[in-house]
This record gives structure tokens, sequence and C-alpha cells, in this order.
């Protein structure tokens, strides 16, 4: 710590921090243009100048001069106010005075900075040729006028900065200096907005908050993001009952005010002219309106009739990953004890959470925060694209290796837009995985490059885990790989010497994520990379709260807070805590449901916000399973593929409109208000499973959320000191730790609890499907995920989809050409399971023999795979590409 004093005031601050962070911490306002928190310094707009008692300067700009021991500054003299307002009558020299019509009226620092100064005259203006710049209408969301630009650089530093993007510079030079793309075209970036957020005035507004309030009348509330797991805070701005837009708060939560193009433009679905706002049963094919009474005594009647016919277990109950905390355990507690079942399960996706992390460490999540990628000295992507998956993910990368000098490494099956700032980046043949990362234990335990001592203490099963790669070497691995073997071995010794290691897998890129995730334990293990900052295993999870549907519960053969349902003393606590007996026998997971729909064993399917067929590998199949049960109940926002085939339909809250508890990929528990009431007749789904479930004979009495979170408290030990009043702003991590009254920013500092880590061998196995590829069908089909969409809720957005609202399929330049295809032609894809059609976009990302096609749309990769719940199970298979003949 260093001390100085600021306007008489004396402080101490931290070694390295600014004047301007000194003046803040003493109170003294310092006013800035060019200045963000989440930017490196810059003294571009020098409005930020103080008097340092004995400098050679003057002036000294804070926001980019160090604080020094015993520095004495001055912030408000005369003379400093003086030159601050000579500097805003020159920034105002080719500014135009259209703030009556400018979005950014009520939260221009500019227009701030000179009502506070009272710049009411601009002597510099009568000798000024007013420049009048390009206005870009055209960009989607984003509308750039730089005619109002102060050329503080804030928009192109944040997209160099912490995007990585770079799409805007500086232009031209002297007078004429701007602020613009290449040759000055539209923006074709990442729309993450982050630009928007940044600037101080209106040169970068939202197209889609244009006209449509002034800020002064929106009421401003904080909410947790709908879409990735990432747990991004947004501030939801809402007039009259109507979303106008959402923002982020640099002061509010992990994403420091950063936002995705999904985060911030993405919320169109809300006021949907396609939301469904009141419950519909199906009559002879044909939905009719009812009441809720209607709907519920509907749904109770078909349950009890079935439960009394074919017993409990007949049932079974899928739930979204998108709803909240407390809906999710509410859904598991109705099935489990309202209908007496554990048929019950979430998405797809989750076995390398559960099977893989829990089987290797101990528990199913990430092991370490997210914010410590940023200081990790190497990060290894394996199978994923955090670009699409995780946008928020992809700027902490960029911020590593800019800031950090970290070292980037990938493994993927094909390019992606992180490839260009990578170490070593390979690119394997679709499948082979396990054989690549076998590989690379290979080396690290054969050029002695693993943590012996961590080893010792730490794991167990290390001989074992020996032996079996014995075979994995490098050559073996090129092989089946088709990675050069010195590559391998680079990434080995990359990753084995790095101080702090992060690894980050993909979670439904690749064809079996469980496979993944215990290979990346065993790592982790070898090196030492777990239990300590900046290091260890993180699954990139799609939904916003797929942490909390495995925390919750809603899995079969878990009770919420993962503790085993068939050992007696948890059945005890529970069946104390619900007053009511639980089913003994684990229930079937997604797969098995299906699986037994198809042989008429199950006759209810309950399902909550889930779009099954859209989805799941296999939907043309999923559609006709639907068909064949006696009773499918739906909560749902739209009338989704699978909503079309049930028999009644509840409409059901969108985040915006409900309170809860959402769980982040870094186990951070956060709470979201309700910014609006929900449209129509829409309830949200706790009230709904309330509603049914005391209908159906077992009482269900919770005036809010707040309340089934006090019981979640109880029910959950790593939820224990967890509550809506500590959880503001920005969350808490579990578990929390009692004595030293602390979250737990990483895992297994202390160790592995009473066990060691485990080193689990997996086995590379030639997939069956990938072996049917042949002249007839030879293009490997990989899912594929874009950064506009988050599975398949960001669809029913307009303004998203007039960027990207078409499924296509992604292929080679030189494939095209066999083909004789061009960019953009109408093509027919068929695997041997069903065929789309779509239109073909040509990249050289793509490797020869590959196709990608986005699994988002209904005629989708989805739409062409074989069936989920098949064995044995693939997310990959062989097609072919004709050209459409009309």
């Amino acid at each position: 710590m260093i001390s100085l004093t600021v306007d008489g005031k004396k402080i101490q601050i931290e070694e390295g921090a600014t004047i301007l962070e000194a003046c803040e911490k003493a109170g003294s306002r310092v006013p800035t243009l060019c200045y963000d928190k989440r930017l490196l310094p810059y003294g571009a707009c020098r409005l930020c100048i103080v008097e340092v008692e004995g400098s050679r300067a003057k002036f000294t700009t804070s926001c980019s001069t160090p604080a020094e021991e015993g520095m004495v500054v001055n912030t408000t003299s005369d003379d400093i106010i003086q030159r601050r307002k000579t500097i805003l009558q020159l920034i105002l020299l080719n500014h135009p005075l259209d703030c009556l019509i400018c979005d950014k009226a009520g939260e221009c620092k500019l227009q701030d900075l000179v009502y506070e100064y009272s710049v009411v005259d601009n002597p510099f203006r009568s000798r000024w040729q007013y420049i009048e710049f390009h206005i870009d209408h055209v960009s989607p969301f984003i509308e750039r006028n730089t005619n109002r630009c102060i050329l503080c650089g804030r928009c192109v530093r944040i997209c160099d900065e912490l995007t990585g993007t770079c799409e805007v510079s500086f232009i031209r030079r002297g007078i004429k200096t701007d602020i613009g793309t290449d040759f000055n075209r539209p923006l074709n970036c990442e729309f993450c907005g982050q630009c928007i957020s940044t600037c101080p005035t209106g040169a970068l507004s939202s197209k889609l908050f244009k006209y449509k309030a002034r800020v002064w009348e929106l009421k401003d509330t904080a909410s947790i993001c709908s879409y990735c797991s990432h747990g991004c805070t947004v501030i939801i701005s809402s007039m009259e009952n109507t979303v106008k837009r959402i923002e982020g708060d640099v002061d509010i939560g992990i994403n420091e005010g950063n936002l995705c193009a999904r985060g911030r433009f993405g919320f169109g679905y809300i006021h949907s002219e396609e939301r469904l706002n009141t419950p519909l049963i199906k009559d002879r094919d044909i939905y009719r309106k009812v009441s809720w009474e209607e709907a519920i005594d509907f749904v109770v009647s078909r349950l009890k009739g079935i439960k009394e016919n074919y017993g409990p277990d007949s049932i079974a109950g899928l739930a979204s990953a998108r709803l909240t905390n407390e809906e999710l355990y509410l859904f598991q507690k109705f099935m489990r004890v309202g209908i007496g079942t554990n048929n019950i399960d979430h998405s797809l996706g989750y076995n390398g959470l559960l099977k893989g992390l829990k089987e290797s460490f101990g528990l199913p999540s990430a092991t370490n925060s997210i914010h410590e990628i940023r200081k990790s000295d190497v990060i290894f992507l394996i199978g994923t694209d955090p670009t699409a998956s995780i946008p928020l993910i992809k700027q902490g990368i960029n911020l590593a290796l800019k800031r950090n000098n970290a070292k980037l490494l990938i493994a993927n099956p094909f390019d992606i837009k992180l490839t260009k700032q990578a170490k070593v980046s390979v690119v394997y043949r679709p499948g082979t995985e396990v054989a690549l990362l076998n590989a690379i234990a290979w080396v690290i335990i054969n050029k002695k490059l693993m943590d012996e001592s961590f080893i010792s203490s730490s794991t167990l099963g290390f001989d074992d885990f020996s032996k079996h790669i014995s075979k994995y070497t490098p050559e073996y691995a090129q092989e089946i790989t088709g990675i050069d073997k010195e590559a391998i071995i680079e990434l080995a010794r990359l990753y084995a010497t790095a101080k702090s290691a992060t690894i980050l897998v993909g979670s439904n890129l690749i064809y079996d994520d469980e496979k993944l995730a215990k290979q990346s334990a065993n790592l982790a293990l070898l090196t030492g990379n777990i239990g300590r900052e900046n290091a260890g295993v993180c699954i990139l999870l799609e939904k916003n709260n797929s942490q909390g549907a495995l925390d919750m519960g809603v899995l079969p053969n878990f009770l919420p807070g993962y503790q085993n349902l068939t050992e007696p003393v948890i059945r005890e606590k529970f069946e104390k805590l619900w007053g009511r007996p639980l089913p003994r026998n684990e229930g079937m997971n997604t797969e098995l449901i299906f699986s037994q729909i198809e042989k008429d064993k199950i006759k209810a399917l309950y399902i909550l916000g889930e779009d099954v067929v859209r989805s799941y590998p296999g939907s043309y199949k999923i559609e006709e399973l639907l068909s064949k049960v006696d009773l499918l109940v739906i909560h749902s926002l739209f009338m989704t593929e699978t909503a079309k085939s049930a028999h009644v339909i509840l409409p059901c809250a969108s985040f915006a409109e409900k309170d809860g508890t959402y769980t982040s990929i870094e186990r951070r528990v956060q709470l979201a208000k309700r910014a609006i009431e929900p449209v129509g007749q829409a309830k949200p789904d706790w009230e709904i499973i309330s509603l049914v479930s005391s209908q159906l004979g077992y009482e269900m009495n919770y005036p809010t959320p707040k309340e089934i979170m006090e019981e979640i408290t109880t029910a959950v030990p790593i939820y224990r000191e967890i509550s809506y009043e500590k959880l503001s702003p920005s969350g808490i991590q579990w578990p929390y730790r009692t004595k030293s009254n602390a979250q737990t920013e990483y895992l297994y500092a202390d160790g592995f609890g009473e066990n060691k880590a485990k080193f689990i061998p997996v086995e590379f196995e030639k997939l069956s499907e990938l072996e049917k590829q042949n002249i007839e069908y030879p293009f490997i089909l990989i899912p594929y995920n874009l950064f506009l969409h988050s599975g398949t809720l960001s669809t029913y957005v307009k303004e998203l989809n007039d960027v990207a609202g078409e499924s296509f399929i992604l292929l080679n330049h030189k494939e095209a050409d066999k083909l004789e295809l061009e960019e953009e032609a109408e093509v027919i894809v068929r695997s041997r399971y069903n065929q789309i059609k779509t239109r073909l976009k040509l990249s050289w990302d793509v490797p020869l023999g590959v196709v990608l096609i986005p699994i988002h749309y209904k005629d989708g990769s989805q739409a062409l795979l074989p069936p989920f719940y098949s064995e044995p199970k693939h997310r990959l298979c062989p097609v072919r590409i004709d050209k459409y003949e009309k």
C-alpha cells in the first residue's frame, strides 16, 4: 500500500493504482470521457487533468498516471476548472447539437459535463468549418453516427482489448480523423454491443431502442441473462410493462457490464406475437382456449387415471435448464412425492459433469471461477467454440492472451475464430478426441512432465492409468486423429510445463462429453492443475441454469444436492422434510424415457419448457414418439414443435416476468428479480406446479420463491448458507464456508475430502456410425453452434432471425468445387435417417470430408442424426449433399 493526499485528505491505496482511482477512493470527483474501468488507461480526452504538487508538468492526466508514495494531488482549482471547460469547447467544435433527438439524452456523459461546467458558448466555433461524417444505418442492431463521436477511442479499445474482434479502428488523419470499418462498410462482427456500452455519447446506439423511450422514463431491474451458463447480470429497462432494452452495469455482476449479442439484443421473444398467453387444450386436433381451472382439472384428472391404471412409473417428467432453481426443485419434488416416481431428468449433455468430473474429483461442477481464466498461463480448449457457445468466456480468453501473455491451445474438429490467436491449434478427425488426449497423457508421463508429488499425495489409480495409455504413443495417435505427432508432443509440453493451466471442454459439439471430462480430469491430475487458483477444468454448459438443474436434483438417480436416493439416512431426511415416502428405485433418464415410450411403457410425459423435438438428435423420431403417449403436458412460452403434440399447454412466464435464482457455470447462485408482469394469463412455472400438485393431493403452499429457497437451504447442504438477502448484488459461489464467512472461488484447495481424486482410464472406440462413411455418404456431419443463437429460445427473436434466421450447411470451398455447387445454392442433405433442404455456405475453416450444420433450427443437424436414445449413441453421422432440383 502507498499513502498520498488528495484535496487535503490522506488515503492509502494499492501500489500500481492510478491517480484517478486514488481520487475516487478519496471521494473527489474527477470527470472523464475516455476512461472505462474495463479498459487499460488511455489518457485521450484530457478531462481528468489534476495538479500534482512538485510535478514538472502543469497538469497531469489522472486516468493514465500511477499514484506514487507521498503525492499531493489537487483536483478542483480554478485553473483546472477553466482548462476542463476549454477542453469541452474543443470537443464540441465538430459535435452536432442534436440532443433533442439523440437516444443518449439523459445518460450522455458529454451532455452532463457540458451542463456541469456551464459551457454556454464556444469561441472556437465561429472559425471552424463543420465536417460531416458517414452515418451507418445499415448494420444490424447498432447505429453508428460518427458525427457525434468525440474520438475517445473507447469503442476501438473495447473491440480490441476485450472482445478481440478489432472490427473498428481510427481512420484518416488530422481534423478528418474518424472511427470506422475498412472501406466504411457496415458492421459485420459478433454484434456484442460492447461498443454501445462504452460509448459516452450518442455516436453508437442500439437500433432496437431508438425512439422507444427516454431513459428517465424507464424502470431498471437487475436480473440474470436467460441464455448461456456464464451467469451475466442484465439490467432490464421497462416502461408500461414492456421491456424496452437490456444493458449491463459495470458495477454489478461478474460480467462487469459486458454482454453478448444474445444477452443485449435477444429479448424480443418476451413480447413476441407468438407468445402463448392462455391455457390450451387439444380437442380433436384443434386447440381451444380454456381457463386455468379447466386446464388444471384436465391435467390432474388424466394424471390420476394413468397413475391408477398403470402405476406412477408410467409417468415421466422433463425440465428445461432455463428454469429457476426454485422451479426445478419444486418440479422434482412434485414428480417424486406428488406423482411418486423418480422418472425425471433435464436436457441432454451433462454426463460430463455427473459421470466425468464427479467421479474423478468428487463434485459435478467446474473447479474454478470464470475470472481465473484471465490469469491462467495456458488455456486448453477441447471440442468447443466459446465464441459461439459462451461468448464472455471468449472475452476472458482474449484478456488472458493480451494482458497475461497466456498461451492458447486448441483441439477441435474444425477451425474456430480463436484459432488465429492460438499458440498451437490442431484439427482432429471427428470422434477421435479420446485418442488425442490419451496421447497427450502418454507424452506427459514418458517425458517426466507430471507432478509426481501431487500424484502420490492426492490421487488414486495412477499405475493402472499409466499402463492403460501405454499404447497411445504420438505415432499411434497420429494414425487415428490425423494430427502430426510433433503437434501432439508440443500440446503436451506446453500444457504440462505451465505454472497454471485451465482446460475448457465443450458439452454439445463433441460426441461424448463424459469421456472428455474424465480425460480432462486425468490431465489436470497428472500436472497438479487442480485445487489451486487459475487452473482446473470447466465444462462449458449450454443453458443459463444447467448447473442449477443438477444441483436441484432434476435427475433420476440423485436427490437435490447429489444426495443418494437409495441411502436410508438421506431418504429419511427427505421423507421427513416432504412429509411423504419416496419411491425407492432409481428412475429413468431422458434416453430411457423415450425408449420406454417406444415400448409403450411410459403413458404420460410432463415437460417444463423444453422443446425436445428441435433440441434432441433424431427429431423426426421424437415427434413420432410424442404422439404415442396418452398424456403430454407442457409448460411453454410458444407453440413449439414439441407443444404441437401436447394434449394441454400451460403458458408460462419468461425470465423477465418472475423472481428466482440461477446457478452459473462457476457455481454462483444469483438472484433474478421480476421486471414486468407476465403477459396475458401466463404464470411462473413454480405457481403452475403448485396448482397441479395441490389439486392432485399434495399441498404446495409457497407465497413466493423466497420460501422455496428457504426449503432448498434445508434440503441441500451446498446451499445451506444461501439466502435472498446474501445474494445481492453478485451472488454466492457454493459451497459457502461458514467459519471464514466466504464463498468458495475454487474447489479442492484443501484436498478431495475424505477420499483422493481418481485417475479413470478411458478407451478410444471408433464410432460405428462413422464407419458407415463411404462414397454414398462421403461427409461427416458435426452439429454446430451459432453465436447469435442459444438452443432454440433465441430463434423466437425477430431481430436475431433477421441476421441468422435459417439453417444452412457449411462446406469447404474445395468440396463445393468437386460437387459443382456455388455459395447459397439450395441443396438436399441426406443421412441414413432423414433428409433436409437447406442452403450452402462455404468456408475454408471446415476440413475436407466434414460439414457443419447449426443445431438451432427445425431443419438443422438434429433432423439428420440418429435418435439420441439409440445404442450406440452418436452425435455424428455420415451425410451426402445433392443439388436441389426444383
